[in-house]
């Protein structure tokens, strides 16, 4: 009696050493397209949560500028690294232009003489922006004078403003007024003083103090 095959017998199955499967072809997803300004907005906010948290933990808005300044020269390249200016170079910067108590009486007296001590009083009392140096002298940034005497109309005023940030420092008007802005027609706030917009300059201020 014949013996049947069994149903995997009864099937020879070929074999191939030579030939070896194609893999699945593996699709890579679409490139997502993100647009600059959604990726400033989506950094800007990243910024500023940092910044509110480190308000939180005592640190200074100047100390803030420092160390994250610091973190983003050590991330540059040699090459770029070499011309970023560092928190002092920043400063010398900033108060380029700027001159001294006697010096700023020449600019302030017209039309009618004022003293030395009449400038440094009009600092002290917030109507004139100043820088105090380590040895205690006031430089004082020309940009505020106007051509017939005295301060363009507003200078008081957006001190007052930005005093009641809790990170003012000194160098929080220099920063505020010299730096374009988007509620100022994207121009630095000194020349929308300037132009007379001070409701606009206010409004950034204030805004920048919160």
């Amino acid at each position: 009696m014949k013996t049947q095959p069994s149903a995997s017998q009864s099937k020879s199955v070929a074999f191939y050493p030579d030939r070896v499967e194609e893999p699945a072809a593996i699709v890579s997803p679409a490139p997502v397209s993100i647009d600059v300004g959604t990726v400033r907005e989506v950094l800007a906010g990243q910024l500023h949560a940092a910044f509110s948290l480190a308000k939180q933990l005592g640190v200074s808005a100047a100390g803030f500028a420092t160390l994250t300044s610091d973190i983003l020269r050590n991330e540059l390249p040699e090459s770029i690294r070499a011309g970023y200016a560092s928190p002092g170079e920043g400063l010398c910067a900033l108060l380029e232009g700027s001159i001294d108590v006697a010096t700023a009486t020449g600019f302030y007296r017209k039309p009618d003489p004022v003293t030395k001590s009449a400038i440094t009083e009009k600092i002290r009392n917030g109507s004139i922006v100043a820088f105090q140096t380590g040895a205690g002298e006031y430089r004082v940034p020309v940009w505020q004078f106007r051509a017939e005497g005295g301060v363009f109309p507003g200078i008081a005023e957006t001190l007052r403003a930005l005093r009641n940030s809790r990170s003012y420092s000194q160098i929080t008007p220099f920063v505020f007024l010299l730096q374009e802005n988007p509620m100022t027609a994207n121009i630095a706030p000194i020349e929308a003083l300037k132009k007379g917009h001070l409701d606009a300059v206010l409004a950034a201020a204030h805004e920048y103090a919160s």
